[in-house]
């Protein structure tokens, strides 16, 4: 019946928008087979992928978060705690911002707590909301390594994001899913951070190309977390990948995207 409404939806659109270059790869291909869709051909299949909200986060760097109006008392408590969490030790700190769903792969992120409570190379920050939250903060051990930074506005991501010296992005190993196009890579890019995901795929295609991100692998999780972490604590690698990112954001920059979009429409 999904499947039905599907095609149904793409027979009856003027033109089909994707947010990734996967996404435009799999829809072309499933509706050039189909034989009902003989004037598919005619139609257009447009790639308008999510922003990177430069605005945000580069007034985020213009503007102190002690002297941002914008946020109320209980965001300003909240950064300076972590503010003292994040001082307290010089390893590098990796952040996930977001919904902590069956879809973003919970339990890797289990494997992985596991392996900074035993190997603790970096120290693990989670903003996160979902049904599998509390199934994957009560794995965290020991406090020193591990924050978790109350679920917040867009307004107060960005001043997590400078304190965090790479972001993390994964799904469950499902290879539609490699497709996503999920805000976090664009909003990690944007902030000028390196990226770790789980999974193949444009994005990771893209950051390798770009210099800005990396791979951790779960069928040789172990080796592969030790490689990330020792990369992450190389200061000048760190400092490259960075401004590689931020360089990548721009292809991604909201005002041409949207100008973009409105062409099309």
């Amino acid at each position: 019946m999904l499947k039905f409404f599907e095609i149904l939806v793409y027979k009856k659109s003027l033109a089909v928008i994707t947010l990734s270059l996967d996404m435009k790869k799999l829809i072309s291909k499933k509706l050039s087979s189909k034989k009902n869709l003989k004037n598919f051909k005619k139609k257009k299949i447009l790639l308008i992928p999510n922003f990177s909200e430069h605005k945000i986060f580069d007034n985020a760097k213009l503007i102190p978060w002690q002297n941002n109006n914008l946020l109320n008392t209980d965001d300003y408590i909240n950064l300076k705690k972590f503010e003292l969490w994040k001082n307290n030790s010089n390893l590098p700190v990796i952040i996930y911002a977001g919904t902590m769903g069956f879809v973003n792969n919970p339990y890797l992120f289990i494997d992985l707590i596991k392996l900074i409570n035993n190997f603790p190379k970096v120290r693990l920050v989670l903003c996160i909301t979902g049904s599998y939250k509390n199934k994957v903060i009560k794995e965290i051990k020991n406090k020193k390594y591990f924050y978790e930074f109350p679920y917040s506005s867009k307004v107060v991501l960005p001043y997590i994001y400078q304190y965090a010296d790479c972001g993390i992005s994964f799904v469950r190993p499902i290879k539609c899913l490699f497709a996503n196009s999920a805000n976090k890579y664009f909003d990690c890019l944007a902030s000028g951070k390196p990226l770790l995901i789980n999974h193949f795929g444009w994005q990771h295609d893209e950051l390798q190309k770009n210099k800005c991100g990396f791979y951790l692998d779960h069928q040789n999780l172990y080796e592969s977390y030790i490689n990330f972490a020792n990369s992450l604590n190389d200061q000048d690698l760190k400092e490259e990948m960075s401004k590689n990112a931020y360089g990548l954001s721009k292809k991604y920059n909201s005002d041409k995207l949207l100008l973009k979009l409105n062409e099309y429409l």
